[in-house]
């Protein structure tokens, strides 16, 4: 049997005489005196001859795997397959273990070391529509879940993640337009998602992506008339979080500072101008308030959600309507005071750095708080005060951040903003401040006044 598999190339063979394989040694099996006869007669068909010629064949110039158009892949599905179907009263553990001896003799063994040259020689070639035509994950991807072990498997997407880095690199080179360059961008990353943790991709996108992002951004003409508004490269900013490729900060961060700074700034030159087509107004800031927050009657995408818990950029909304009103109102002095600062003055990185301090105050005055409030018993910790509190305003979708300035500490205690009320906590109470006294108040009422 060996000699004839010898002259036969499975690529080239009929998909189905792998079914034929099946069946003849089921009929072996059937005559079979003992079941232990049968498995030693399906190892010596299967594990002796047909793996060692697959395995050949694939370790032969016969198989390239970046050029195979996945019948690599089909062919040892198809063995597998075979090999079980072929003792259909096997014992399960049996089964598992003559795939996992398959899986080693001919993945771990011998395709695994061929992808691993493959990628290393792999290049991104593009197309005359300037898009990648030889995706890498086309032909690796599919050989992921036969990588038996974490360590080979560890190896193989250190390898692709280098190759990874390597392309965008090419990519951010050879390709001019930014749209086409991100289109490709995502191409190439959004079906690694499942495999790399998501920092993994984000760092690529980071170093790589978001600088080229984030020119492009600041280049885009804000119009207040709608029909001549562009929006491919912000839908393709909203695309690339949607896939988890870019961090939550980094994204908003983005529109903080590329985008919204620009978008304040048209609104209010329209108005100082002497704009008043209060309909252009509104139609302006209704179609950009849709594209950040969606609509209200319809369920949010996850950028939707990220956004409108912002507070900078729902701040920017609601600068947006302020301006509308003191246009209404023909209110100058209104408008001067709401004025925002040229969009050259903002960027990106800035805005990273702000958001960055916002954590870290964030978790020191919570860690300050919790160190205060939090009582020991024995080897346990009960729930603090501020863990309630907290834990009421997310239940109620309502902002509970530390305040800054020269007013964020009373009497020693951190002052903290519930909504638009400033509070602080001591014990077990919540302290509201009402005219010029800090008074006592319940949780209901206090997200009442946040109403």
């Amino acid at each position: 049997m060996k000699g004839l598999t010898n002259q036969m190339n499975p690529f080239k063979m009929d998909s189905r005489w792998m079914d034929h394989l099946a069946a003849e040694t089921r009929r072996v099996y059937d005559a079979s005196s003992t079941e232990d006869d049968a498995y030693v007669l399906r190892d010596l068909i299967y594990i002796e001859t047909i793996v060692p010629w697959i395995s050949n064949a694939l370790a032969s110039t016969k198989w390239d795997p970046a050029n195979d158009d996945g019948a690599g892949v089909r062919l040892f599905e198809s063995l597998l397959d075979s090999a079980v179907s072929s003792m259909p009263s096997a014992e399960p553990e049996e089964n598992s273990v003559l795939k996992k001896s398959m899986n080693n003799d001919i993945v771990n063994e011998t395709v695994l070391p061929k992808l691993l040259q493959a990628v290393r020689e792999w290049k991104p070639k593009l197309d005359r529509d300037r898009h990648i035509c030889n995706s890498l994950h086309v032909w690796v991807v599919p050989w992921v879940p036969f990588v038996d072990g974490s360590a080979l498997l560890g190896t193989l997407l250190d390898e692709v993640r280098r190759v990874l880095k390597k392309t965008l690199s090419y990519l951010s080179k050879s390709i001019k337009n930014d749209v086409q360059f991100i289109e490709n961008c995502v191409a190439v990353l959004q079906f690694w998602t499942d495999l790399y943790d998501a920092k993994v991709l984000q760092d690529l996108t980071s170093t790589l992506i978001t600088p080229r992002f984030a020119r492009s951004l600041a280049r885009v003409n804000i119009s207040i008339t709608a029909h001549d508004q562009h929006w491919e490269i912000i839908d393709m900013l909203v695309q690339i979080s949607e896939c988890g490729l870019m961090a939550n900060d980094e994204f908003l961060s983005l529109l903080e500072g590329e985008v919204l700074p620009a978008w304040a700034y048209a609104l209010f030159t329209f108005i100082k101008e002497g704009g008043s087509d209060l309909s252009a107004m509104k139609t302006f800031y209704r179609d950009w308030r849709i594209r950040m927050f969606g609509r209200a009657s319809l369920r949010h995408t996850s950028s939707q959600q990220l956004l409108r818990s912002d507070s900078m950029v729902c701040r920017y909304f609601y600068g947006g309507l302020c301006m509308i009103e003191s246009s209404i109102q023909a209110n100058q002095v209104m408008l001067d005071n709401l004025r925002p600062s040229h969009p050259t003055n903002s960027n990106y990185k800035v805005a990273m750095m702000r958001r960055a301090r916002e954590h870290k105050g964030r978790r020191s005055a919570k860690d300050d708080l919790l160190e205060a409030t939090t009582q020991d018993r024995g080897d346990h910790k009960i729930a603090t005060f501020f863990e309630v509190v907290e834990s009421f305003a997310r239940q109620r979708e309502i902002e509970f951040l530390p305040k800054s300035g020269s007013n964020a500490m009373v009497d020693g205690k951190s002052v903290w903003l519930f909504g638009g009320q400033s509070v602080y906590l001591d014990r077990n109470a919540v302290f509201t401040l009402k005219g010029n006294k800090w008074q006592p108040i319940s949780l209901e009422h206090l997200a009442q006044a946040c109403q």
